[in-house]
């Protein structure tokens, strides 16, 4: 089944990070984008992150109901970007929260700072999304193609 419809991992990844959003800690994601910080509980961002993935997996679900043929290389490619950068935006929260660790003189003087890399996971699910759009619109003119030639 995974292998014919490989969508199907995003909604298994929506119901995990769903359930991660009821365990989440009452700490913050604070997201620095120049002098503009936003700040969202964790339990929000986790449901937010989990919305989105559900949706792309809804309009899978409505392109298959509309049998439109997309691309399988494209689909696969967009489902493990998105996993990927799901995955990654996970991680990288989950780093964002570590304490510094004081014993080490090098982390006080030099902090990684996973602000910036957050910040191009979310822009790498956000454009890994065009994909998936780009694959409807090539379905739905080769569909309208068909049907015009008949």
């Amino acid at each position: 089944m995974l292998k014919s419809k490989p969508y199907y991992l995003l909604f298994f990844l929506a119901v995990i990070v769903m359930a991660l959003s009821f365990v989440a800690s009452k700490e913050t994601v604070a997201i620095n984008v120049g002098a503009t910080y936003y700040v969202v509980a964790n339990s929000h961002f986790y449901v937010i992150l989990s919305l989105v993935l559900a949706v792309v997996f809804l309009i899978y679900q409505l392109v298959e109901g509309l049998k439109l043929l997309l691309k399988k290389g494209l689909v696969l490619f967009h489902v493990l970007g998105t996993l990927l950068s799901a995955v990654a935006i996970l991680t990288l929260n989950y780093l964002n929260r570590l304490p510094v660790d004081l014993k080490n003189p090098n982390n006080l003087l030099h902090p990684i700072d996973y602000n910036g890399y957050l910040i191009i996971a979310l822009l790498a699910l956000a454009c890994f999304q065009l994909f998936l759009i780009m694959n409807i619109f090539a379905a739905v003119i080769n569909k309208f193609r068909n049907l015009a030639t008949r």
